[in-house]
């Protein structure tokens, strides 16, 4: 996956050497060992002195089967592609190891050489499938327009393709896009179709994803026992298949739930829970989100400083992925609660 030999200029003594006296790549700033951080992160925790601390093999297992993973160099015919190419499920899996990290920019260049030689080669279903990552790429950008129009030709062919599966996660990608909208009743609507043919098919995963968006919508109606009842059964489903990045999503959904009841100790706890799996798993978006919402929970609870401290965490990783939206209201945001901290004192 990393496309390269790992210590191939080095002699083995010297690999010794290294790793007796600790002297190994920080994970998280060497740009090789950061597309592996999640398997990285597994094996640390297997490593762990207290053998109590360690996930059993089942949970290890579950959690490499979410992982990306894929020969490095399939056999392909001459006519496909030249031999020195990679191959296009390949630069897929690639593309979701720099989508994890967040890593936008090349996520993108990625997909988007999948999907010129699945074009040029007219796999009609490799094609949707970097139309749909394209779509989300966009989606997270809030390039809400572009997401629509690469959404809408996937589900086009998943649909004369008969691909079930493949329709209901173009239906899922265009509710998503509605939400940001903030066109609710569109976004309840694709939710409810995907989250049908989900069900039918028996895809879990799915389904689970089809439930945290319909909790979305919920939450955002302020229907807060239905949210609250997707996104349990969301995290639910995510935990029997050792999803751990998506159940730390709906833990989220869950710590928001509370956090409009006031709840704020259940609150906390789930936000906590979720931050140790996407510290774990790389994700600075989603580990910025749950900065964010901790920082509101202290901000709730005036206690100020630690809001501010949370987010401007939250502000500096939403900068080093790009949102500079997200960035400047953290930031706004902890300027105003800094500004409550002033006049306190002056009080």
């Amino acid at each position: 996956m990393t496309n390269s030999i790992p210590f191939q200029d080095v002699k083995d003594a010297v690999v010794i050497k290294r790793v007796t006296q600790g002297d190994l790549p920080s994970i998280s700033s060497d740009a090789r060992m950061l597309l592996i951080q999640a398997l990285c992160s597994i094996v640390g925790q297997c490593w762990n002195i207290d053998p109590s601390q360690r996930p059993t093999a089942e949970e290890s297992r579950k959690s490499i089967n979410w992982m990306p993973m894929i020969i490095p160099n399939p056999v392909r015919t001459a006519d496909a592609m030249g031999s020195a190419d990679r191959s296009p499920e390949l630069l897929m899996k690639l593309g979701y190891m720099h989508r994890c990290q967040n890593d936008y920019p090349n996520a993108s260049k990625h997909y988007a050489q999948a999907l010129g030689i699945y074009t040029d080669i007219a796999d009609s279903k490799g094609r949707a499938r970097a139309l749909l990552e394209l779509a989300h790429i966009h989606r997270v950008r809030n390039e809400c327009s572009q997401a629509v129009t690469l959404y809408s030709e996937c589900l086009q062919i998943q649909t004369d393709v008969g691909d079930r599966p493949g329709r209901a996660s173009a239906l899922f990608g265009l509710a998503e896009v509605h939400r940001l909208r903030n066109e609710h009743n569109q976004a309840g609507t694709f939710y409810s179709e995907c989250l049908q043919i989900w069900t039918e098919i028996g895809a879990k995963r799915g389904k689970a994803d089809a439930l945290y968006g319909l909790a979305g919508v919920h939450l955002l109606r302020r229907e807060y026992s239905q949210a609250i009842a997707c996104y349990s059964e969301a995290a639910q489903i995510l935990t029997d298949t050792g999803d751990g990045q998506r159940k730390a999503s709906a833990l989220c959904g869950l710590a928001m739930v509370h956090r409009h009841w006031k709840e704020y100790s259940q609150a906390m706890t789930f936000y906590s829970d979720a931050l140790k799996i996407f510290a774990g798993s790389g994700d600075r978006f989603w580990r910025a989100f749950t900065l964010q919402g901790i920082g509101d929970v202290y901000c709730d609870q005036d206690d100020h400083s630690s809001a501010v401290h949370h987010y401007e965490q939250a502000a500096e990783l939403f900068k080093q992925i790009g949102r500079h939206d997200l960035e400047d209201s953290n930031l706004k945001q902890a300027a105003n609660v800094r500004r409550l901290m002033e006049q306190k004192v002056v009080t």
